[in-house]
């Protein structure tokens, strides 16, 4: 009986136990990860915006932005549970659209939320309607009617014949990569393709109106060209270097003194830069003499003797914003003295320490040196006072007392100077760095007559020569197209 009753208790113990613990996981089972996401994709708009990614998981998690240039993320990662991360979307200033991914990673693998962001249409507008239907009709790629500034960059090719078009004044700003242009049959007075210097082919035959026709300097007609019989290929009036165009000049032809949204007057005294003797004044003496004036279609800038005083005239053009990179040009007549030091040179807008910012001397003459003529550049790794300068004198007969023309030609690789059209100083940019290329910046136009110092002094002057004036006839300033 005791026997029966103890296998009896073994048998239920054992039920009990397999019934509470069969089901129960084995001790080599492995938990899955599990990681979800709240969003797909994330769709943007131009303008910056921020999104939420909520992820959902049962393990750790890292997160990233493939473009961390544009996608900034609020956590890098997380841990077991929901967590919110802000994705922030930067404004697209680009004119095109862009695309990344946001990505997910854990120990089972790693999701990808696609990002795009569409850019902001800028519309393309012309002044003439017939001229803008025929651009919407041929090039409004997405058929939405806008022209954008995108689908605008990409013509070269433009048929716009019988639209009535009255003006095209917009082809050369819109559509600088022209390279045929057809815009027969329409009511055309004037054609500017002064800048489109890729032009092969225009026919603006059968506009009965047309009788100019606007080109480039040195501009000889390409065998497909076809135009009116009354109309006539008109050449800029200013002669302009080809691939160039005119941005900025003074012809000094109006008024008597300096326009003032163009020109602003040096005042210190002397001694002030180069131990040179004159007084810089802001247009007249103290007793009301002009340093500078508008005088028979020239800039005069005079020195003089007054009570003992020496004063001239020192002239910024453009001096707040400058130009980076250009085609710069003077006609100048030079005057006559020992003692005179003439110079049309630039400086560079930002200046903050001579010679690291740099200096371009386009002309300079000392009158104990008759009609030698200087171009000049300055930076830390060439400068006259170590004797390192890039310069360049030529002889050019009658500079004092003749007009003369002193151009420089300045890209991102080189410099050219000119005189009267004839090459003299050439540097090209070595490539070594802002030591001796400091002249990636904007610079702006100076003229000013100096009286002796370390220069114009170096053999003494003679004040005997006094009054003095340096002339220009024109400066002009053109930018590449």
């Amino acid at each position: 009986m005791n026997r029966l009753l103890q296998i009896t208790l073994a048998f239920v113990t054992m039920t009990v136990l397999c019934s509470s613990g069969c089901d129960k996981k084995g001790p080599d089972e492995v938990k899955t990860d599990k990681v979800s996401v709240s969003v797909e994709s994330i769709t943007a708009s131009y303008e910056g915006v921020t999104k939420d990614i909520v992820v959902t998981s049962n393990c750790d998690w890292g997160i990233y932005a493939e473009d961390k240039t544009w996608i900034k993320l609020s956590a890098g990662g997380g841990t077991e549970g929901t967590t919110t991360v802000k994705v922030t979307i930067s404004e697209n200033s680009a004119l095109q659209n862009r695309e990344s991914n946001v990505v997910v990673n854990y120990s089972g693998g790693k999701l990808t939320v696609p990002v795009k962001q569409t850019y902001k249409v800028e519309a393309v507008k012309v002044a003439d309607a017939g001229f803008m239907k025929a651009l919407l009709d041929g090039y409004d790629a997405d058929k939405d009617g806008i022209l954008s500034s995108v689908e605008a960059a990409s013509i070269t090719q433009i048929k716009a014949n019988k639209y009535g078009i009255k003006d095209m004044s917009e082809l050369c700003s819109l559509f600088p990569k022209l390279t045929s242009l057809d815009c027969a049959d329409n009511d055309l007075e004037v054609l500017d393709i002064s800048s489109l210097l890729g032009l092969k082919h225009l026919d603006c035959t059968a506009n009965p109106r047309l009788s100019k026709i606007m080109v480039w300097s040195g501009f000889s007609a390409p065998a497909d060209f076809k135009k009116p019989d009354g109309a006539v290929y008109v050449e800029p009036e200013i002669p302009t270097p080809q691939g160039y165009k005119l941005v900025w000049q003074d012809e000094f032809s109006e008024g008597s003194t300096l326009d003032v949204s163009k020109w602003s007057h040096e005042v210190k005294n002397a001694g002030w830069v180069n131990n040179e003797l004159q007084n810089y004044v802001a247009g007249k003496s103290p007793k009301g003499q002009r340093v500078t004036e508008i005088k028979d279609g020239n800039l005069e800038i005079h020195c003089f003797k007054e009570d003992g005083k020496i004063y001239s005239g020192r002239v910024y053009g453009n001096v707040k914003t400058g130009w980076q990179y250009a085609y710069v040009e003077a006609s100048i007549c030079l005057p006559s003295g020992k003692g005179t030091w003439p110079a049309f040179w630039m400086m560079p807008v930002n200046f903050k320490s001579w010679p690291h910012d740099g200096e371009i001397d386009i002309m300079e003459e000392v009158g104990y040196h008759k009609d030698y003529v200087s171009s000049s550049l300055h930076a830390d790794g060439h400068v006259h006072s170590n004797n390192t300068q890039v310069t360049k004198e030529v002889y050019c007969k009658g500079a004092e007392g003749e007009f003369h023309t002193y151009g420089m030609e300045w890209t991102p690789d080189y410099f050219q100077f000119y005189v009267d059209g004839k090459k003299t100083l050439y540097y090209r940019n070595p490539g070594t760095g802002v030591r001796d290329w400091p002249y990636d910046a904007p610079f702006y136009v100076i003229f000013n007559l100096a009286w002796g110092g370390s220069w114009g002094g170096a053999q003494g002057v003679n004040e005997a020569a006094l009054p003095v004036t340096m002339k220009v006839d024109y400066v002009r300033v053109f930018q590449k197209i």
